[in-house]
């Protein structure tokens, strides 16, 4: 009932746009906030999906996108506008009407120098690791040679990285600093010492580090999943995750560039904490269940050849959560989840590159609409000539992709309509 009368206000409003629209309606001629407007409808576009009415999701969509158009062309265009298309690009695969999905890709196309990730989840928690302002400031200070401040500094950091993440790289880059303050202040067999516990192959114990480091970590120097609230180094500390949860790790974005190295160092003991929390959540769930409780999986299928155990019949989901984008497989008999279970690092790799060569070898030679009947519109993107902010502008794709995952993509170049090449493309972090 409660979505029933959603999508009766979200019609109400769509009559509303309308007639603003038949106005000459634009964020300089009206109080009516278009962008906010069109985020409305975005958003009924969304509930209309998830009960099934593909029509009303799309006439939603449809006026998003118009909205979006009747801004000033002259700015940046509204990231949400490629976001429209894909969007009907994805409903018009869900209709079987496959030349209609080609016509709104090649739109969306056309924006892709505009393309953007998906929206930063926002936090209070810090973004940079507080310890590295406390590493180079141990490092300024050997250079002014101010030793005894030095010192102090390496102490701090020690104590705060060892307690976050034990002994590993970042620890044991704090020590390095430690040989270069001892050779500094001419001590070179205390710097030799350091730098056998930096050579060594064993794991350094806290009595190893006990000499270089402070009693106690300053929580100044502790930083958190901004999701997630756990300690960096940690594992999941939350005893039970809402589904709003769920909801922001799938497609979330890190908010500063950081090298996946690091995010990991960070962050990959409690994000699979709560990839094994959403599996368990999800056995036994209705595929409208599972989305409410973490939005659309990034892909659907039908039997995964790779997997031994995957039988026809089945339909298998995959779900990607989390900064380091670590992957769940769903299996679905019928409209049920029964069963789930967490990818391994290798299995996840196995699966992106056995996807993406799927997807380039079927698809030479193939048009566009049989390439999207047989793969659908999860993970696509494209590139195309021509503009998609001139109403009676026909753009022309250029390229159509498949992101199969974090580490590799397959690309198809497309002339007149038709795949004439494609190529596996693999990223290395």
């Amino acid at each position: 009932m409660k979505r029933r009368i959603l999508i009766l206000a979200g019609t109400l409003l769509l009559a509303a746009v309308a007639l603003w629209l038949s106005l000459g309606g634009s964020a300089k001629n009206s109080r009516l906030n278009g962008s906010e407007v069109a985020k409305s409808l975005d958003r009924f576009s969304s509930l209309c999906l998830s009960v099934g009415d593909l029509d009303r999701a799309e006439v939603f969509s449809q006026s998003a996108a118009s909205i979006r158009m009747s801004q000033d062309r002259n700015r940046y265009p509204d990231p949400g506008l490629q976001a429209n298309y894909m969007n009907l690009v994805e409903i018009c695969c869900m209709k079987g009407e496959y030349d209609r999905a080609e016509r709104f890709l090649a739109k969306a196309g056309t924006l892709s120098f505009n393309r953007l990730l998906p929206e930063v989840t926002q936090s209070s928690g810090a973004k940079y690791d507080p310890s590295e302002a406390v590493y180079f400031n141990a490092k300024r200070m050997i250079v002014l040679r101010r030793f005894a401040d030095a010192e102090r500094e390496l102490k701090r950091l020690l104590a705060a990285e060892s307690y976050l993440y034990g002994d590993n790289f970042e620890v044991r880059s704090g020590l390095r600093l430690y040989v270069e303050l001892f050779y500094a202040m001419s001590k070179p067999l205390e710097a030799k010492k350091v730098q056998a516990l930096v050579d060594s192959k064993a794991t350094l114990s806290a009595q190893d580090l006990a000499p270089y480091v402070a009693a106690k970590p300053n929580p100044d120097d502790f930083f958190y999943h901004p999701i997630l609230k756990s300690l960096a180094g940690h594992g999941l500390e939350q005893d039970d995750l809402p589904g709003s949860v769920y909801r922001s790790l799938n497609g979330c974005v890190y908010p500063i560039s950081l090298y996946r190295s690091k995010l990991s160092t960070y962050f990959r003991k409690a994000e699979l904490d709560a990839l094994a929390r959403f599996c368990v959540a999800a056995k036994g769930k209705s595929k409208r269940d599972i989305e409410e409780l973490a939005g659309k999986p990034e892909l659907r299928l039908g039997q995964v050849g790779l997997w031994s155990f995957s039988k026809p019949g089945e339909e298998n989901w995959i779900y990607r959560l989390g900064y380091l984008e670590q992957a769940a497989n769903l299996t679905f008999v019928d409209d049920r989840c029964i069963a789930s279970r967490v990818l391994t690092l290798d299995e996840d790799l196995d699966f992106q590159h056995w996807r993406a060569e799927q997807i380039v070898s079927w698809s030479r030679g193939k048009t566009v609409p049989e390439i999207l009947k047989e793969f659908g519109s999860s993970g696509l993107y494209a590139y195309s000539k021509g503009s998609a902010l001139l109403p009676a502008s026909e753009p022309v794709l250029e390229t159509l992709g498949y992101s199969t995952g974090s580490s590799t993509s397959a690309s198809l170049t497309i002339k007149h309509g038709v795949c004439t090449e494609s190529s596996l493309g693999i990223i290395a972090y």
